[in-house]
């Protein structure tokens, strides 16, 4: 009897064993909400359930619950298997609790953050901003969220841009781009090749042209004079003479 019960229970054990190691199995890369931290520049720091930031480090595990921000100079890359997320400098991003579908979601407050995400078959991946929430099956693309608006730059796959605001929605190709101001409703699109320059970038292209033209004309002003110069002087030389 004793030794019946032994071996019901070491099926029951080995049934167990199985079962678990079959649902591993089936749980992907994508599943998992860690993220592991594989290179750092200058100082990045995280916080979870409490007020106090501590220094991030290489080899450290981010788990839904954290928040990490980049100093001036620092940037930080972290990876889940064949997927990685590359923090810029001066950002500010939060890992969000995965929705009932295993989405992984994470709030990108402000700055900029580059994703290379391992394409499937479902939608498993969404990055909320302050002005709209990026939804992908797997692609690559960056974000870059400030004061005025948000950004969105593909480069490969699609990836699905849904207004807060307005509850508008588009899809954005690799080589397009995805912009919404603060407060607005709509969401401006476009090619990279061809986004036009914010006026900043432009006025400092136009500085930089009107200082080389200045340089050259000095130049050659300079050129000029010393020509007049030695003209004048072999004149001298000839009167002497």
């Amino acid at each position: 009897m004793l030794i019946a019960r032994f071996r019901l229970a070491a099926v029951l054990l080995s049934f167990l064993t199985a079962f678990s190691i079959s649902s591993a199995a089936k749980l992907s890369a994508g599943d998992l909400q860690e993220w592991v931290v594989v290179q750092i520049e200058g100082l990045v720091e995280f916080k979870r359930g409490d007020p106090q930031w501590r220094t991030l480090r290489r080899g450290d595990t981010v788990i839904p619950g954290y928040e990490i921000r980049t100093g001036p100079d620092a940037k930080v890359l972290l990876s889940r298997g064949s997927e990685s997320i590359t923090i810029e400098p001066e950002s500010s991003l939060e890992f969000l609790p995965p929705s009932s579908n295993s989405v992984t979601r994470i709030f990108q407050k402000i700055g900029g953050a580059i994703f290379k995400i391992k394409e499937r078959n479902r939608k498993h991946f969404e990055v909320l901003t302050p002005n709209f929430v990026a939804t992908v099956k797997g692609t690559e693309f960056s974000i870059r969220a400030d004061g005025n608006g948000t950004t969105l730059n593909v480069t490969s796959g699609t990836v699905g841009v849904t207004n807060k605001k307005s509850n508008k929605s588009v899809d954005v190709s690799a080589g397009q781009f995805a912009m919404v101001v603060t407060d607005g409703g709509a969401i401006a699109t476009g090619n990279l090749a061809v986004r036009t320059a914010s006026p900043l970038t432009t006025y400092s292209a136009i500085i930089a042209v009107l200082a080389a033209v200045s340089g050259l004309c000095f130049i050659l002003y300079i050129a000029m004079m010393r020509k007049r110069a030695r003209v004048a002087a072999a004149k001298r030389q000839v009167v002497r003479r």
